[in-house]
């Protein structure tokens, strides 16, 4: 019989991957049967998942996925460009190991592109890509800080894989990124990280939620 825990790691998986939807109900009842485990149970995963702002409890209607929260997005957005465009001279002075791990890491996104894999393992994959430039930069620390706040940025990410349909161009510009790393091109990189990491947003503000406004980095000025 699944505990607590199992269910709310089951649920969480599916709250991530989109199998459930934002705005989706997700009754005690329904849960348990699924389960076939108690409420107390599924009370307390459910719990779990109210405090990380997955789920939203209104009284008299019922539990709900919670919606994408999109100005979170856009800030978070906003801080990993601000810091990956710091990192770029760095990236452009590469170790071999680097270029190593990260042109394996274009082989496995390559494969995936070529076996028709879901929306959330390319999206594994990608985000390791990242994870690769954060480590040999040193940035172990900040890469895990801002996974913490991953439940929106990833559900983000999966809408704008399975919508757009653009995960050749995903991979072209890793492809490119690389390129400029080597032939050690920072401003070019730069400019690339900014619209790979920007322009997602840009395409689901613009079916999602068009009144929010997008803040570019650089187009920020000091008081």
């Amino acid at each position: 019989m699944p505990s607590s825990e199992d269910i709310y790691h089951v649920l969480k998986n599916d709250i991530l991957s989109l199998a459930l939807k934002p705005g989706q109900p997700i009754g005690e009842s329904e849960l348990a049967k699924r389960f076939s485990v108690s409420r107390t149970p599924v009370r307390a995963a459910l719990a779990r998942l109210k405090a990380e702002k997955l789920v939203e409890v209104f009284p008299q209607k019922g539990t709900f996925v919670a919606p994408v929260d999109w100005d979170f997005v856009r800030q978070l957005i906003y801080m990993r460009c601000s810091v990956e465009l710091r990192m770029a001279d760095a990236l452009c002075s590469p170790c071999a190991e680097m270029i190593a791990e990260l042109k394996q890491n274009l082989r496995r996104q390559k494969r995936l592109l070529t076996t028709g894999a879901s929306p959330m393992d390319y999206y594994q994959i990608d985000s390791s890509f990242h994870r690769i430039c954060f480590t040999y930069c040193g940035m172990e620390a900040v890469w895990r800080i801002f996974r913490q706040f991953h439940a929106n940025y990833t559900r983000f990410r999966l809408m704008d894989i399975r919508e757009s349909g653009l995960t050749d161009r995903f991979y072209e510009e890793h492809c490119e990124m690389v390129r400029y790393m080597e032939e050690g091109r920072p401003e070019e990189l730069r400019k690339l990280i900014q619209t790979h990491l920007e322009s997602g947003f840009e395409r689901m503000v613009r079916r999602e939620v068009p009144s929010l406004p997008t803040t570019r980095p650089t187009d920020r000025k000091d008081d």
